[in-house]
C-alpha cells in the first residue's frame, strides 16, 4: 500500500475547511496543545479539552461538528506523520497562516456583542500579547482557578486590571476564554493534571490587525509628555527609567522609583504601578522614533568618515603626483598611446573603471583572497568603457546595501554629464548624495530646504487632476504604500475605502483625509497611525502642498528628497512614497523628452501592487517620450524596463535576491561562475552584463568620484 504523502493531507484537508472558523479554530487549538509522550497516549482527553473550549466559542452544534471533524483529522495526520507531533505541527502552522485574514475576521466579530469595559480589556490583553517578548504561559493545578498561576499572571493582568477595574477577576478568565484569546488546555504529567493558558496561535499571529478592528482611541497625552521632555534635552536623564518600563511591559513594583515627570501617568493596581498597555505603545512609537534617529546619525557619521578617508587619500595622491613630475610627459605619452587601443571607436562610451580578468577574479574569490590583496592576484586588463550607442539604452545597478551602487552611479553619471550634448539628466536623489555632480556641472536642484545651492519645492499627495477616480486611486495608493513601508499593514479591502474617502473631498488633504478616516470603524487604527506617523510631523508641511506647482526641467535636475536642511531628514516611507509622485510628474511633464532618468533605490521597494502597477506606467511612459532610464536596486528590477538593458551587478545576498537576478542575466561567462562570486564581490567591484554583440560580459573595479 503506497504511504500517504502528509503534506498534501494536511493542505488538502486544511483547504477543504478553509470557509469553517470553528474547524480552523480546532486545528489551531492542536497547534497550541502541548503534545508529548503522555499527551499521544491520551489523546482522547486532548481533543476533550478541544471540544470543551470550541463549545466555549461557537454555538453548540457547530462547536460538536467541529470538535469531531478536528479529531478525526488531526487522527489520520498523525498517522500520516508517523506519529511525530512536532512535524504535523509545523505542517498545520504553514497552512493555517493562510487563513490568518479569516480567522482574525471571525474572532472581531465576536468583540461587536462586548461592552466598553470588556473591550478594553481585550484590547490591553492584546497589546500585551503583541508587545511581549517572550511566550505567554499560565499554568495551574486542575480545579484551581487561573488566579492561582502565580506572579507572572498577576503582573500580566494588573495591566489589564488598569484598563478594566470593575471586572471581576473570575469574569477575566470567562470573557478571554470566550473571546478566543486564550486557550484553557491540559498538560497530563506523571502523578498530576495542569491546566495551562496560553495565547490562542490566531490572537498570536493576528493581534496587530485585531488591535486595529478594536479601534480603541488614544490621547496620546504620554508620547506628547516623551516628546515635550525630549525638546527640552531632559529625555537622556528618563532613558533608564523608559527601558525599565518597556522591558517590563509597563509593570512596575509597588516600591520602584517612578520620575515626577510620569507620576501623574502611572496608576497603581494592587502591589503593581502601571502604564496601561495603550499608553505603552506611546513609549514603544518614541524608542522606535529614536532608534531611526540614531540609525540616521550613524549613517551621516559613516558618511563623514568615509568622506575624510577620501580627502587622505586625495592628499596622498597628490603627495604622490609631487614624486612623479619629472616622468609625467612619459607617463602621458603611455597614457595616450594606451587610450587609442582600448578606447572604443566613436564617444558614446563612458569609462566606468579597470577590467579584471574574470577567471582570475573568480579563483581569487573562491579561494577567499582577502579584498586588500585582490589586485595582486588579478590581473587589470585595462580601461573598461560603457558602450551606450546614443546613450539609449536603459541600465540597472543591482546590489546589496553596501555594495557601491551610489559609487557606480556617479561614475556613471559623471561620464554622461560630459558626452550628452543637449540632452539632460534628470536624479531622483533619495540621500543627497549627488550634490556634488550639480556643483561640478552647474546643474539645477530641488530641495525641500532652499540653500545656496538648491531652490524649494514641495510635492502634491493628490495629483490636481480633474478626474476624480484617478485622483482617488493614486492618493489610496500612496497612503496605502507609506503604512506598508513601515509597521502597520493595510489591505486592499482598506485601500478602496480610503479611495472611497477621497472621492468625497473636493481638495483633499492628508490631514483631512485622516480625520475623515477616524470616523470609519475599520479604518480608526490606521488614522491614528497616519496623524501620529506623518500628518504630526513638523516638516511635513514644508514637503508636502496641496497643489503642484511647475517646476523648469529645461537643464540637468537633481531631486534632493533627503529632507536635507529640514529639522528631521526625510523617512524610507516618505521616500518611496515621493519617488512614485516625482516619476508621476515627470511622465506627464512635456520638458522631459530625449532625457536620461536616474531613480535611485526605489522601484524594488514597493509593498503596494496597485502603486507598483501605476508606477511600471510612469516608467514605460517616460521611455515611450524617448527617455532612457537608470536604476538602482537591492533586487531585480526588469519588471519595470524594456528587455536589452545594461546590467550592473554588485554583490547581493540572500539566496532568492541572487536566484531571480541571475535567472535572467544576460551573460556570455557561465552562470554557475557568476553565482561562485556575486555572494562575495568586494565593495566597488561589479559584473556587467552582454548587451550587445560587441560588449561582452566583464568584471570591473569601479573608481570612485573624487571631487576637486
Amino acid at each position: 500500500m503506497p504511504s500517504i504523502d502528509v503534506v498534501q493531507l494536511v493542505h488538502g484537508t486544511v483547504e477543504r475547511n478553509r470557509g469553517i472558523p470553528a474547524v480552523l479554530d480546532a486545528y489551531s487549538e492542536f497547534l497550541d496543545s502541548p503534545i508529548g509522550p503522555l499527551e499521544l497516549k491520551n489523546l482522547t482527553d486532548v481533543f476533550d479539552r478541544i471540544q470543551d473550549n470550541l463549545s466555549q466559542r461557537f454555538p453548540e452544534i457547530a462547536a460538536k461538528r467541529a470538535g469531531t471533524v478536528a479529531r478525526n483529522d488531526i487522527a489520520s495526520f498523525l498517522s500520516a506523520a508517523n506519529g511525530d507531533p512536532d512535524r504535523l505541527k509545523q505542517l498545520l502552522r504553514n497552512e493555517l497562516l493562510s487563513y490568518k485574514a479569516t480567522m482574525v475576521a471571525s474572532i472581531a466579530e465576536r468583540f461587536s456583542r462586548m461592552s466598553s469595559e470588556e473591550r478594553r480589556a481585550i484590547d490591553a490583553t492584546l497589546r500585551l500579547i503583541y508587545r511581549s517578548p517572550f511566550e505567554i504561559l499560565f499554568r495551574a493545578d486542575q480545579g484551581k482557578p487561573l488566579s492561582s498561576s502565580g506572579r507572572d499572571f498577576e503582573r500580566f493582568f494588573a495591566s489589564v486590571k488598569s484598563q478594566s477595574p470593575t471586572i471581576r477577576e473570575l469574569r477575566y478568565e470567562n470573557l478571554i476564554v470566550e473571546k478566543a484569546i486564550f486557550n484553557k488546555l491540559i498538560l497530563k504529567a506523571e502523578n498530576r493534571n495542569y491546566f495551562i493558558w496560553i495565547p490562542s496561535f490566531f490572537s498570536k499571529e493576528g493581534a496587530s490587525s485585531l488591535i486595529q478592528k478594536l479601534g480603541l482611541s488614544n490621547e496620546h497625552i504620554t508620547l506628547t509628555r516623551i516628546r515635550e521632555l525630549a525638546s527640552q534635552s531632559k529625555i537622556n536623564q528618563l532613558d533608564g527609567f523608559l527601558r525599565t518600563l518597556t522591558d517590563n511591559l509597563g509593570v512596575l513594583g509597588r516600591n520602584e522609583h517612578v520620575p515626577e515627570e510620569f507620576s501623574d501617568l502611572v496608576q497603581k493596581v494592587g502591589d503593581y504601578q502601571i502604564i496601561p498597555p495603550i499608553d505603552l505603545d506611546d513609549v514603544f512609537f518614541f524608542r522606535q522614533e529614536e532608534s531611526e534617529k540614531r540609525e540616521t546619525e550613524r549613517l551621516v557619521e559613516e558618511e563623514r568618515l568615509v568622506r575624510e578617508e577620501e580627502s587622505r587619500r586625495e592628499e596622498q595622491s597628490k603627495k604622490t603626483e609631487q614624486y612623479k613630475q619629472k616622468f609625467r610627459p612619459v607617463v602621458q605619452q603611455q597614457r595616450q598611446l594606451q587610450q587609442e587601443v582600448q578606447q572604443p571607436s566613436g564617444m558614446d562610451a563612458v569609462l566606468l573603471g579597470k577590467q579584471l580578468d574574470f577567471d582570475q577574479l573568480v579563483s581569487a574569490i573562491n579561494r577567499r583572497v582577502p579584498e586588500k590583496d585582490l589586485p595582486s592576484q588579478v590581473r587589470q586588463v585595462g580601461d573598461y568603457f560603457l558602450q551606450l550607442p546614443d546613450f539609449r539604452k536603459n541600465i540597472a545597478i543591482v546590489g546589496a546595501s553596501g555594495s557601491g551602487r551610489s559609487t557606480t552611479l556617479r561614475r556613471l553619471v559623471d561620464g554622461l554629464a560630459t558626452k550628452l550634448g543637449p540632452r539632460k539628466i534628470v536624479i531622483i536623489d533619495q540621500k543627497g548624495e549627488h550634490r556634488g555632480l550639480a556643483w561640478k556641472y552647474g546643474w539645477r536642484v530641488y530641495s525641500f530646504a532652499g540653500d545656496s545651492q538648491a531652490q524649494e519645492f514641495q510635492v502634491s499627495f493628490f495629483p490636481t487632476s480633474d478626474d476624480v477616480e484617478v485622483k482617488a486611486s493614486i492618493g489610496a495608493d500612496l497612503i496605502q504604500e507609506w503604512f506598508n513601508q513601515g509597521q502597520v499593514n493595510c489591505t486592499d479591502q482598506q485601500r478602496e475605502r480610503i479611495a472611497s474617502i477621497i472621492r468625497g473631498v473636493r481638495s483633499p488633504t492628508i490631514g483631512s483625509i485622516a480625520d475623515l478616516m477616524v470616523a470609519e470603524p475599520e479604518l480608526v487604527g490606521l488614522a491614528q497611525k497616519l496623524k501620529k506617523g506623518l500628518v504630526s510631523r513638523s516638516t511635513v508641511s514644508r514637503i508636502f502642498s496641496e497643489t503642484s506647482a511647475a517646476r523648469a526641467l529645461d537643464q540637468s535636475t537633481i531631486f534632493d528628497i533627503s529632507g536635507r536642511g529640514l529639522r528631521d531628514p526625510t523617512t524610507k516611507e516618505e521616500r518611496q512614497v515621493i519617488s512614485s509622485i516625482l516619476l508621476r510628474e515627470l511622465a506627464l511633464n512635456s520638458q522631459v523628452r530625449d532625457s536620461i532618468i536616474v531613480v535611485e533605490d526605489a522601484l524594488d521597494r514597493f509593498k503596494s501592487e496597485s502603486l507598483k502597477t501605476k508606477t511600471k506606467g510612469f516608467v514605460q511612459n517616460l521611455i515611450s517620450n524617448g527617455n532612457s532610464v537608470v536604476a538602482t536596486s537591492r533586487s531585480t528590477v526588469r519588471d519595470f524596463l524594456p528587455e536589452n538593458l545594461v546590467q550592473i551587478l554588485h554583490r547581493l545576498s540572500g539566496e532568492k535576491v541572487i536566484a531571480d537576478e541571475l535567472a535572467a542575466f544576460d551573460s556570455d561567462v557561465p552562470s554557475s561562475a557568476v553565482q561562485r562570486v556575486v555572494s562575495f564581490l568586494p565593495r566597488g567591484y561589479v559584473i556587467t552584463s552582454k548587451y550587445a554583440s560587441s560588449a561582452k560580459s566583464a568584471a570591473v573595479r569601479v573608481e570612485p568620484l573624487a571631487f576637486s
